[in-house]
């Protein structure tokens, strides 16, 4: 039985990146925010904004409410592990 981690900061940040298969290094490479400051968002130490959340929400394929109130691993077969997004150059 896996557990299902429930987030202590108001947003599912790393359960998104978590379900689409993504390290934080991967997340860096395409929204051009640091990878140190995306463990912080993800952690609750670092404050996001709505550019934050728009960079993220058009890699993972969703919506940036979404990101906020949806914990994507409840919804595997619905959400799980859909990577498409090409990499900038």
């Amino acid at each position: 039985m896996s557990r299902t981690r429930l987030p202590r900061t108001g947003h599912f940040l790393r359960e998104w990146r978590e379900c689409r298969g993504y390290v934080l290094k991967d997340v860096e490479e395409f929204t051009g925010i640091r990878y140190t400051s995306l463990g912080r968002i993800e952690r609750g130490l670092y404050p996001y904004n709505q550019r934050h959340l728009e960079k993220l929400a058009e890699l993972y394929r969703t919506t940036p409410a979404d990101l906020l109130s949806v914990n994507p691993l409840l919804h595997r077969g619905r959400f799980y592990r859909a990577r498409s997004p090409k990499r900038r150059p």
